[in-house]
């Protein structure tokens, strides 16, 4: 699953042919501020 391979494009695998099982984890994550004061929005700057 590299978006970016080193040795190039890789053979694609049949999952169904090849009798394997494909898993797919999804994780819904929901952020709590703990200090309000520990955000800062940072303008004007140039990279």
């Amino acid at each position: 699953m590299d978006s970016d391979p080193v040795d190039g494009p890789a053979e694609l695998v049949s999952l169904f042919r090849n009798n394997l099982l494909g898993l797919k984890a999804v994780r819904t994550i929901r952020w709590k501020m703990q200090n309000p004061g520990a955000v800062a929005y940072v303008s004007g700057v140039t990279h």
